[in-house]
């Protein structure tokens, strides 16, 4: 081994030194953010509602589908922005386009609602419904926290 190799090791030992310290830096998301899910409601054996984590959405009128995102617990208000991508415009998109409440981009394939919400137990949460017009395919739900974003959620809504 030459001397001009021994120049190396000072450099190697900074840039180790730098990614151990930026390493320890906690991650803004991994602080908000416990755990985020997508899924569906379905009925248990007795009937009753319940959350199934999934990334398949049948195409069954009226099926609910929608995340779940667990935040740490010094949140109690959070700002949510919801960013909705289908592969192709539906017939409609509900109640919050005839009132306003989504942005819809003008070739209709997206949808943005902005809500201010206060957090239960921890919790926030937003659910669709399939309805007749809306298209077969793949689905991306963009979920931001006070303009971060948190999570993406690719799924599909698929035929019988």
């Amino acid at each position: 081994m030459n001397n001009r190799h021994l120049l190396w090791i000072p450099c190697f030992l900074i840039v180790l030194v730098f990614n151990l310290a930026f390493a320890a830096i906690p991650d803004k998301k991994e602080e908000q953010l416990s755990t985020g899910v997508f899924g569906i409601i379905v009925q248990d054996q007795q009937g009753k509602e319940k959350f199934q984590p999934t990334n398949t959405v049948p195409f069954i009128e009226g099926q609910s589908y929608g995340w779940i995102i667990k935040l740490s617990p010094e949140f109690t208000k959070v700002k949510w922005k919801e960013v909705f991508e289908l592969p192709a415009s539906p017939d409609t998109w509900g109640a919050g386009e005839a009132s306003g409440g989504n942005k819809i981009s003008e070739d209709r394939k997206v949808s943005i609602i902005e809500k201010e919400v206060a957090v239960e137990d921890g919790y926030i949460q937003n659910f669709w419904s399939v309805a007749p017009g809306d298209p077969l395919g793949d689905y991306v739900i963009r979920v931001y926290i006070n303009d971060l974003l948190l999570e993406t959620f690719h799924f599909r809504v698929i035929g019988e």
